[in-house]
Formats: structure tokens, C-alpha cells, sequence
């Protein structure tokens, strides 16, 4: 038994020859839709990369602005107010008047510092405390000398802790 020889009948050959026509029309329409899709990929993908860019560009641009305010928010804040703290008059039994006035006292010597820029009182912080130290207050013929124990410089106010102990020459 043989196999009858398709090539040679019409029918068959029209169905082949039908597949090989539809297939390479397919692939063309298959290439065409691809490349279209492909073109308005990268159209979109182009516009993208320009907006970022611009965007990157404004994003600089703020930076740049926002760091220029900060700097100059920084130079404008200056010292408002002094607080100065006296925290062992009980010790020394010494009443409210004695205690304002050293307290008073002690703020009186490092007052120049109000309407100063912060960075500068942060940066003379070891001056402020020796000009207070150096200070000696002399109540009912006995002498005394302040001792910073804090120095706290918070947004626009300093303040000090001092306390007093006898004065050793």
C-alpha cells in the first residue's frame, strides 16, 4: 500500500499555497502594529523622560531657594531674653530681694548679648560663663562667686543656672 501523492491535486495545493499567502500577510500586519505600537511607546517614553527632567530641574530650583531661606532665617534669629536662675539660696538662707538681685546681677553682665544672632551667643557660650564666674558678690562681709552649673540656649532665650559657693583667695 502506497501514499496517494498530495502535491499533485489541486485542492491540497490551494490550501498551502493559502497558508503561506495568509501567513505573510499576518506578519506584515503582525510588523506594522508592532512598530506602530513601538513608535507611540517611545513617543510616550521621550515625553516622559522631558518632563522628568524638568521636574528635576524645578525640584533643583526649590532646593536651592529653600536652602538660601533657611540660611537666612538662621542669620535673622537673634536672642530675645535672658533668663538667669540662682538655685541654692536656701542653702545660704538669703531672701527673695538678695536672690533677685544676684540674679539681676548676674544677667546685667552678659545683657550685650541681647539682639545678638544665636550662632554668635552659642559660639561665645565659655566667654558667658567665665564672665559670670569671674563675678564675686560680696553679702554681709563674706564673699561669694556664682558657678554656671547650665547654660541653656533654647530658640531665642538663654538660660543659666548659676549657683553660689564662698570665695577661696
Amino acid at each position: 500500500m502506497r501514499i496517494p501523492a498530495l502535491y499533485e491535486k489541486k485542492t491540497w495545493q490551494r490550501f498551502f499555497a493559502g497558508a503561506v499567502c495568509g501567513g505573510l500577510i499576518s506578519w506584515i500586519i503582525f510588523a506594522y502594529m508592532y512598530g506602530e505600537y513601538q513608535d507611540a511607546q517611545i513617543i510616550h517614553i521621550s515625553k516622559q523622560a522631558k518632563e522628568i527632567m524638568n521636574l528635576k530641574q524645578d525640584i533643583d530650583i526649590w532646593k536651592k531657594d529653600y536652602e538660601k531661606l533657611n540660611e537666612e532665617n538662621k542669620k535673622g534669629i537673634t536672642l530675645q531674653e535672658i533668663n538667669v536662675k540662682l538655685l541654692n539660696a536656701e542653702r545660704y538662707k538669703l531672701d527673695s530681694l538678695r536672690k533677685y538681685e544676684i540674679e539681676k546681677g548676674a544677667k546685667h553682665d552678659i545683657n550685650h548679648l541681647i539682639a545678638k544672632e544665636i550662632s554668635t551667643v552659642y559660639e561665645s557660650r565659655e566667654l558667658i560663663k567665665r564672665t559670670i564666674e569671674n563675678k564675686v558678690i560680696t553679702i554681709d562681709e563674706k564673699r561669694y562667686r556664682l558657678e554656671v552649673r547650665g547654660l541653656y540656649l533654647l530658640y531665642t532665650n538663654l538660660d543659666v543656672e548659676v549657683s553660689m559657693r564662698f570665695h577661696e583667695e
